[in-house]
């Protein structure tokens, strides 16, 4: 897990509303998180080289924070071909970040194992490929366990 382009002396993540987390790769997953009102939302960017999409996304919703997963050669289990595409939209991500002063959190691809596809259901925040998920699962992780002060919002709704 690395940080690019904190400021310094870190985030003030009162000043934080709008986050965006990035799963990517061939297919891209978005997921969208607005903090004061928690309204979210998850897509997939699955044009072929969708990098203005990507840039285009990002002007509109200005994040605030980004977080991404962190681009790693070796796939953990083997099973799925290393997209090596994933590299360019992190690229692209991080000249967004750079540019305009955005705090950028990537993201291990370990972070997201917690929250399984029955706690998102629970969350009633899903979506419709295992990308969007995974930008989700990411989301909510640095949500719960990176953020200071942590939110505990979404750990009491796994509860209830």
């Amino acid at each position: 897990m690395t940080w690019f382009f904190p400021p310094q002396g870190g985030i003030d993540e009162s000043k934080v509303e709008t986050v965006m987390s990035f799963d990517p790769g061939g297919d891209t997953g978005v997921a969208l998180l607005h903090r004061p009102t928690r309204v979210r939302s998850a897509t997939t960017l699955d044009e072929d080289n969708h990098m203005m999409q990507l840039w285009s996304l990002l002007h509109e919703h200005t994040p605030d924070l980004i977080i991404c997963e962190e681009f790693t050669s070796l796939h953990p289990d083997f099973k799925h071909a290393v997209e090596i595409i994933s590299r360019d939209y992190i690229g692209i991500i991080k000249l967004y970040a750079q540019k305009y002063g955005v705090p950028l959190f990537m993201s291990a691809l370990a972070n997201k194992k917690f929250w399984s596809n029955d706690k998102l259901k629970r969350m009633n925040w899903e979506a419709s490929t295992p990308h969007a998920k995974d930008a989700i699962r990411h989301l909510l992780w640095y949500e719960t366990f990176k953020r200071e002060p942590k939110d505990q919002y979404w750990l009491n709704r796994l509860r209830d």
